[in-house]
Parts: C-alpha cells; sequence; structure tokens
C-alpha cells in the first residue's frame, strides 16, 4: 500500500520593524534586543525609524553607522531629516537609509529603496504625512503613491508612513489596500493597539511605537514636558532611566505580497 504524503509549502518573509529610536537609551536597547528578537522569530529583514536616535533629534552619521552596524538593514527618517546640518552631505553617500519621498524632489538621498533579501526584492518606501505636518513642500502621499506604484512592481512593498494623525493614516492604508505589503505609521512615540491586515492583505497599525526612555513624555522628560504644555518656553530634555522597544514583526508572503500576520512587540527593561 502507497501513503501519499502532501506537504504544504510556505513562503514567507519575515520583517521587523522597530518604532521611533531616541537617543542613546533607544540606541542601547535596539542594538540589546535585536539579536533577541531576530532569533526568536526567524526574522529575514530588520528595519527602524532613526530620525531622532541622536540626542532624541535627527540622526548622525557616526549613529547611522552603529546601527546599521548593530545589524539593521534599513533606517528610515521622517520630519527630522532636516534637523541636522550634516545630513544633506553624508545622506547622499548611505545605501541602506531612505528619506520621505514626497519631499522635495533636489534632497540628498533616497525616498525609496529596494533591498535584495532571499532573491526576492522588498521595496520600502517613506511617506510625510500633510495633516498637522510642518509644510516641507511634501506633495500629497495619495497622489505621489499612484504615480510611484504605477512605475514599479515589485513583490513586497512596505510603506512607513509618517504622520500626526491616525485617521489619515488609516484612510490611506485603505487607499493602497492590496496595492503594498503593509502602511506602518510611525511619528508619534506612542505605540497603538490597532494592528489588522485590511480586506485585501494589506497589514496596517497606526503607529509602530518607540524605543527609548520608558520614564518619559515620548522620549523626553516629563518635566520639560509639562512646563511646556502649562505655557513656560523651555527646551526639551532626552530623559533617561530604564528602555523599552516597541515594534512588529510581519510575516508576508513572497509569492503574493499580501501579510499572513501583524504582531506587535512591547518590551520593558525591569526597573
Amino acid at each position: 500500500m502507497t501513503s501519499l504524503f502532501y506537504y504544504a509549502i510556505i513562503y514567507d518573509m519575515k520583517i521587523l520593524m522597530f518604532g521611533d529610536i531616541f537617543g542613546k537609551i533607544g540606541r542601547e536597547v535596539v542594538i540589546k534586543y535585536l539579536p533577541i528578537l531576530k532569533n526568536k522569530y526567524k526574522v529575514d529583514f530588520v528595519m527602524a525609524n532613526g530620525e531622532n536616535a541622536t540626542h532624541g533629534r535627527g540622526l548622525s552619521f557616526d549613529h547611522y553607522n552603529e546601527l546599521i552596524n548593530s545589524g539593521i538593514d534599513c533606517i528610515t527618517v521622517g520630519n527630522h531629516f532636516f534637523s541636522r546640518d550634516e545630513n544633506n552631505s553624508y545622506f547622499l553617500n548611505t545605501t541602506k537609509l531612505v528619506r520621505p519621498l514626497n519631499i522635495n524632489k533636489y534632497s540628498s538621498g533616497e525616498g525609496s529603496r529596494v533591498f535584495k533579501v532571499n532573491d526576492i526584492d522588498i521595496r520600502v518606501t517613506v511617506l510625510l504625512a500633510t495633516t498637522f505636518m510642518k509644510d516641507f513642500g511634501q506633495e500629497n502621499p495619495f497622489d505621489m503613491i499612484d504615480k510611484f506604484l504605477i512605475r514599479n512592481e515589485n513583490t513586497i512593498e512596505i510603506i512607513e508612513y509618517h504622520g500626526e494623525v491616525c485617521s489619515e493614516k488609516l484612510a490611506f492604508a485603505n487607499y493602497v489596500n492590496g496595492r503594498v505589503s503593509c502602511v506602518l505609521g510611525t511619528h508619534t512615540h506612542i505605540q497603538t493597539a490597532d494592528e489588522k491586515i485590511l480586506t485585501k492583505g494589506t497589514a496596517y497599525i497606526s503607529d509602530v511605537g518607540m524605543c527609548g526612555p520608558y520614564h518619559s513624555v515620548i522620549g523626553s522628560t516629563v518635566d520639560t514636558v509639562m512646563k511646556k504644555y502649562m505655557g513656560t518656553p523651555v527646551r526639551f530634555e532626552v530623559a533617561d532611566g530604564i528602555g523599552q522597544v516597541n515594534g512588529v514583526i510581519i510575516d508576508i508572503d513572497e509569492k503574493t505580497g499580501k501579510t499572513n500576520k501583524i504582531e506587535r512587540i512591547n518590551i520593558v527593561e525591569e526597573e
């Protein structure tokens, strides 16, 4: 008697995305937990928003290299793209950094990059929102992405949507539902609990969160932020103490580009 065995072949890509890295503590916890998470989830590709990695605002060349050397494959930046004078020079020579696609076309760096992983193309694109965001002359993301997706067809499409308003992020995700693998919100530094897979296979979360000081207000000291909202002009200070790691794991089908699963990561170090 002959037995027939059928094996389901699963073609999936595991992607780890870290939320906004804030200051020294943010860099330290990401570097500490990256190998742990990579091993636990069998991660193929790691990306992180690093626009606040240098003293809570901007990303220096040294800190860019520190994060890349730790094992991060792609670093993204948002509205703090212009926060450091050196960025316009060194961004020209980076190969693993992605700035917003829809800002002035003469800005240095690239707004979308393709990374080859296990013979699969992963394209990472960053878009800067418009609602309640400083005017950098950014083009409307809805118009921009239509033109962009028409001329670019890769299997796995990851969009980071950097903005203040959850409704704008969710509306955009539904606009590209089925055309991209996932839309990952960043900027607010507060992880949301609304991760989901939309009706046509696009994963979504309003904000991936922050990697940085746990006892803080989005990375800055509680006292300085309170004083600001009480009407006192103050300069924000980067908080210290224990760290936290926010992120997501996305499981994407390599053949279809659709997402099978999205899972939040939320780690708080012990006191």
